[in-house]
């Protein structure tokens, strides 16, 4: 086979960068819906297609605005084949005919994700050995045409999930993991994950009070989740992505794009100031830290206060108007045992019903034993995992 640059190009354009393609959008799993909805408001209709997935169908630029935009997906496929496969030679012979030369640039360093599960084919390694010499294979006279000698920066990722002898093969887009904003981020012990804390701050409509309070703030994701989001710039302003790479990338209209993308605001936010907290220094020199990473960005951070205080022995002194108290506790190895979490939690739903009234709240509760334990009225509820722990997001108000 021979590749000629110009007819290479006619063939991008015309079944790649002018078609409408199928996106996959990887979420924290629970917050499917909440993912659709945030997707929705920048006019791209998505449906949750599993657990912990959501997909859409649209153009590029639909691409590019969940990537710069939506402060939830921790990171977007694009859909290339789908097969049945229960065979070697079924594998090998659709990866081969795969125009793979239309996806990746010359030279392009390729990775590989596997995930086989209840099919014939479930050895992960031996699909993976197979593709690897199969793009390769249909990569060769391309690159030994190419004028290019080194390869471009970034790994190209192609994802491999067989399921039920459903072969599935998606390209990553991303990148890095969507949930580094990149800025220069410290985090703290156990930290969430900025995109989780995103999707909490969304579920709890944390927009529509006049103060935003955390007071076991950690590396104080939640805070700067929520300055991020109430500005003009979006979950992926400060980064690069992998698409940037892709052979159909167009940099003058991707930089139109990020000119002229200006989210329509049709209520303007109420929230006027994000108090965030915690006992220990090490946290505090972490917050401190991170504001002012933001602030060097151009980044307005005057909203925040930092407060070295013990939760347990303050209330009142920091409400203000209609106030969200949101929280991640430790749990899990943080605390010794059972018994430590549930008295831990009992101390936390004491606290907020004797000293937080008329808040509303959202707290993490790792379990039915630390929810009991809580108390609280609460009036909403979604489970999620959590490292690997099962846990609740409680949201409600406290009378």
């Amino acid at each position: 086979m021979v590749i000629h640059p110009a007819a290479l190009e006619k063939r991008i354009k015309r079944h790649v960068r002018s078609q409408q393609q199928r996106f996959y959008v990887i979420v924290p799993p629970g917050f499917e819906a909440t993912a659709c909805r945030e997707l929705a408001a920048y006019d791209i209709p998505a449906v949750q297609e599993d657990l912990g997935g959501v997909a859409f169908t649209g153009s590029w630029e639909a691409c590019w605005k969940t990537h710069h935009r939506a402060r939830i997906p921790a990171r977007i496929l694009v859909r290339l084949a789908q097969f049945t496969c229960t065979r070697f030679e079924q594998l090998e012979r659709h990866l081969e005919a795969f125009p793979w030369e239309l996806w990746f640039q010359p030279c392009q360093q390729v990775a590989f994700q596997v995930d086989a599960r209840q099919s014939v084919l479930y050895h992960e390694g031996a699909i993976q050995e197979r593709a690897e010499r199969c793009v390769k294979r249909r990569l060769h006279p391309w690159q030994a045409i190419s004028s290019e000698t080194d390869s471009p920066d970034g790994v190209q990722t192609i994802y491999l999930r067989n399921v039920h002898n459903q072969m599935t093969v998606s390209l990553d887009c991303s990148g890095e993991l969507l949930y580094k904003r990149g800025y220069d981020k410290h985090v703290a012990d156990a930290p969430l994950r900025d995109n989780l804390a995103a999707a909490i701050l969304q579920e709890a409509n944390f927009s529509e009070f006049d103060m935003l309070i955390d007071p076991m703030a950690g590396s104080g994701t939640f805070g700067l989740e929520a300055l991020l989001a109430l500005t003009e710039r979006g979950a992926g302003h400060l980064r690069h992505f992998a698409f940037e790479y892709f052979p159909a990338f167009r940099p003058a209209a991707y930089r139109y794009f990020l000119n002229t993308d200006v989210p329509s605001r049709h209520e303007r936010p109420t929230l006027r100031t994000i108090v965030l907290g915690d006992i220990h220094d090490r946290p505090i020199t972490i917050i401190h830290h991170n504001l002012q990473q933001l602030a060097a960005l151009g980044v307005d951070t005057t909203q925040v206060r930092v407060e070295k205080a013990d939760f347990f022995s303050t209330g009142a002194e920091f409400i203000s108007g209609k106030t969200l108290v949101v929280m991640n506790p430790p749990y899990g190895t943080r605390l010794k045992s059972a018994q430590s979490t549930r008295a831990f939690f009992g101390k936390i739903g004491q606290q907020l019903r004797h000293n937080w009234r008329g808040c509303s709240f959202a707290i993490l509760a790792p379990g039915t034993e630390a929810e009991r334990a809580l108390a609280l009225p609460v009036a909403r509820k979604i489970v999620f995992s959590n490292g690997g722990i099962s846990t609740a997001l409680l949201m409600g108000k406290i009378s």
